[in-house]
């Protein structure tokens, strides 16, 4: 067993096998250690997870003595991350059925692209509704999570109305139904949106995506000749994703 002095020692090289994706080396650092604590098993987790060893994650979730909501949304993030969606909605109903654990913000961050991945509706308008009830609607974040989540479950105009109804809005609120409109083939309204959008907030790399993309969608090689170009007053560096949405777009002349 591990002497206490050792304990430190140990908890930062298992930290560093996690990092490196050597979860064989962790896995025996960790089976050594007298004194686990939540973090150091959440820490597992999170490797397992990473390396796309969900089952094993699961197993070491399932064992831990205490569970706290970090290690509950790290699970959750980690069947997001590996594209199992219904099991992360099944672990959120768990926790809710099975524990004193009060969903907080990061929680339901981890919860919505689930529900984003299933593209149902029905578990779009319960989770809203939870988000309504635990008063997390008053976070910015949760806001543009949740707006973005619906046009995903086939609901642009709820993602719409919510948008509007926001009293304070981040860029990445913006990008967020600029680009949905884009997708869906609103590449009008999506551009109508983003000249709202400058006139209150500069834009970003992810906005100017957006833009392209809506500009792509639609047919309007000017407009995304014009909107490429303005990104080096707005005082952004076009990325390789700016580049191949311009390449696409170029195409269609």
């Amino acid at each position: 067993m591990l002497e206490a002095k050792n304990i430190v020692i140990y908890k930062a090289m298992m930290d560093g096998y996690v990092k490196s994706g050597d979860m064989t080396s962790a896995r025996r650092l960790f089976d050594e250690m007298s004194n686990k604590t939540v973090i150091t098993w959440t820490t597992m987790i999170h490797g397992y997870c990473n390396n796309k060893e969900v089952d094993s994650a699961r197993e070491l979730f399932d064992a831990m003595p205490e569970r706290n909501l970090v290690s509950s949304n790290t699970m959750m993030s980690g069947y997001c991350q590996n594209k199992q969606p219904q099991e992360a909605i099944r672990l959120f109903q768990e926790m809710q059925a099975t524990t004193s654990l009060d969903p907080d913000d990061v929680a339901i961050l981890s919860l919505l692209p689930a529900i984003s991945d299933t593209g149902a509706l029905v578990l779009s308008e319960w989770c809203h509704r939870f988000v309504q009830r635990r008063k997390l609607d008053k976070k910015v974040k949760v806001c543009t999570g949740v707006l973005d989540m619906y046009p995903k479950c086939g609901e642009v105009e709820e993602a719409r109305r919510m948008f509007d109804e926001m009293r304070e809005k981040e860029i990445a609120s913006w990008s967020a139904l600029i680009n949905e409109y884009a997708l869906n083939g609103n590449a009008r309204v999506a551009l109508d949106l983003f000249l709202t959008m400058v006139r209150e907030v500069k834009p970003d790399e992810v906005t100017m995506l957006a833009v392209l993309s809506a500009c792509n969608h639609g047919g309007l090689v000017e407009e995304g000749r014009k909107w490429f170009h303005m990104m080096e007053e707005f005082g952004l560096i076009a990325k390789i994703e700016h580049y191949g949405c311009m390449v696409d777009l170029l195409g269609r002349t």
